[in-house]
C-alpha cells in the first residue's frame, strides 16, 4: 500500500474533526485548551519532552500536550492547554489515507486524555487493551 498524503487543508480539517468527535460530556472542558497543528515537532518541543522526563521514549513524535492538567487545576483556575499535532510524523507512520485519519483521531485522543490527567503509563495499557481488542475483532470477523 502506497502512503497517501493530505493536503495541509486537508490535514487540519481531519484534525478538527477528531476533536469535534470527542464526546459529548467532555466537551465542556475543552474551551481552555487550542488545538495546533505544524510540520514537525522542533527542537522546543523535544525540550518540553525534556522537562517532564520523557524524553526518551521511543518512536517519532506524533503529538503533544503542554499545559497543566484539569486533575492538576484549582477549583476556578483555568490554566490554558495546548495540544500539537505533528503532520509529517503522522505521514511518516502511516500506510495509508485510512491508516492516517486513524492516528491523527489517536493522537488527538491520546492528547486529550493528558489534559484530563491520564498519564502516559495508563495511557500506555489502554492502548495496548484497545489494540488487542481490535486484532481480537479482526480475527472475529475474517
Amino acid at each position: 500500500m502506497t502512503r497517501r498524503r493530505l493536503s495541509w487543508h486537508e490535514f487540519c480539517d481531519a484534525v478538527r474533526e477528531a476533536v469535534e468527535s470527542l464526546p459529548e460530556p467532555f466537551a465542556k472542558y475543552l474551551e481552555n485548551v487550542a488545538v495546533d497543528v505544524e510540520e514537525e515537532p522542533s527542537a522546543r518541543h523535544y525540550a518540553a519532552l525534556t522537562e517532564r522526563g520523557a524524553a526518551d521514549e521511543p518512536g517519532l513524535l506524533l503529538g503533544l500536550f503542554h499545559g497543566v492538567p484539569l486533575t492538576q487545576q484549582g477549583f476556578g483556575r483555568h490554566f490554558p492547554n495546548v495540544i500539537t499535532i505533528f503532520r509529517r510524523p503522522m505521514e511518516q507512520v502511516s500506510r495509508s489515507r485510512g491508516a492516517l485519519l486513524r492516528h491523527i483521531r489517536a493522537t488527538v485522543v491520546h492528547e486529550f486524555a493528558h489534559h484530563f490527567g491520564f498519564s502516559e503509563a495508563e495511557l500506555e495499557d489502554f492502548e495496548r487493551a484497545q489494540a488487542e481488542r481490535e486484532r481480537s475483532e479482526k480475527r472475529l470477523g475474517e
